[in-house]
């Protein structure tokens, strides 16, 4: 088994130059990843340009995703991505590990790191990750991470056999959450739910023009970017200006 430095492992944004190197780690992780990893099983035919392609749009950044290839010493060793979930302030966490370096702690690091990502960066108060039951690698990731299960549901594999999917959730520290009773001087909630609402009116109405959606986005963004730090007064039992 491998020994290796955690704390050494880098995350970044996918780039084209990766393709080669993805490709490989796509070949030698495709029996292990694609049993569990819906996303992997179209990769088994793939070109190199092919993966150029996949890599640009991985690299994209959209609303409520985040993805990273992670590397040890400029060697791929895995993957994580955040996407919005099907239940509210909500995201879904899956990751896969490069064959050959499992068991050493790294799906431990891709998930931990895209939790932090999900709650710090993203704004999700909730992270999920679902693990077929037969997955004791990913389910046993979840356990030490903090993760309870939800809900357990029976689906049919790609392989056509029956099982049973397990969808474990995390909530955000109660602190990051608490956050904005403890902060002197910010946003005031509801003048940015009043400037949200103005914008929609003004630029995003039945009738509009490209150049009032291109501004909408900017003051949306900033609105966004304001809205992490957002100060409330008063107590956490009914506070109408924190659930705002």
């Amino acid at each position: 088994m491998k020994q290796i430095d955690l704390s050494k492992i880098e995350h970044r944004t996918s780039r084209i130059s990766d393709a080669l190197e993805h490709f490989r780690a796509v070949q030698e992780s495709y029996d292990q990843v694609s049993q569990y990893l819906p996303d992997f099983r179209p990769m088994k035919n793939w070109t190199i340009e092919r993966h150029v392609k996949y890599l640009k749009d991985f690299a994209l950044d959209r609303q409520g995703m985040k993805n990273y290839l992670f590397f040890y010493e400029d060697q791929l060793i895995g993957g994580g991505h955040l996407k919005p979930a099907d239940w509210e302030h909500t995201g879904e966490l899956m990751y896969w590990v490069r064959s050959g370096w499992d068991g050493i702690g790294i799906g431990m690091h891709i998930a931990k790191t895209m939790c932090k990502q999900a709650y710090e960066f993203l704004g999700y108060r909730f992270v999920v990750i679902q693990t077929d039951i037969e997955n004791l690698g990913s389910r046993k990731v979840a356990e030490k991470l903090g993760f309870k299960v939800g809900m357990i549901y029976g689906y049919i594999t790609h392989l056509g056999t029956n099982s049973n999917m397990i969808v474990w959730q995390n909530e955000a520290p109660i602190s990051r959450i608490a956050a904005p009773f403890s902060r002197q001087g910010g946003e005031n909630s509801y003048s940015l739910h009043s400037e949200l609402q103005e914008v929609t009116h003004n630029l995003v109405g039945i009738i509009r023009t490209r150049s009032e959606i291109e501004e909408a986005i900017k003051k949306i963004a900033d609105i966004r970017a304001r809205s992490k730090n957002v100060a409330v007064s008063g107590g956490r039992k009914f506070n109408p200006g924190f659930h705002l």
